[in-house]
């Protein structure tokens, strides 16, 4: 039997997400989108090995379609992060 899989396919309670200069998502959430964005910017910057400590949202739409969000991002070796912090918006597509 052969079954044939489309890459493009979004489950179908996630929305399109974008953040400037990445590509879009798909997610469930506001929140979850911020992640992957995060952890995208992360390994922008510190490789395969970065990693997302801290996120926060600053503000955001009463209409949940926009959000602002803070994130600390570094490498961690042992029991230390260094990195800085990113700030970043997520527009519901």
């Amino acid at each position: 039997m052969l079954t044939i899989i489309s890459i493009n396919t979004a489950p179908a309670t996630a929305a399109k997400f974008t953040s400037s200069g990445l590509r879009a998502v798909f997610a469930d959430g506001l929140g979850e989108a911020a992640a992957i964005f995060a952890a995208r910017l992360a390994r922008k910057s510190y490789g395969a090995r970065g990693d997302v400590r801290a996120l926060s949202v600053s503000s955001y739409a009463a209409d949940n379609t926009l959000a602002e969000y803070s994130a600390f991002i570094g490498l961690t070796r042992g029991h230390e992060t260094t990195g800085h912090n990113v700030n970043f918006t997520v527009t519901k597509f």
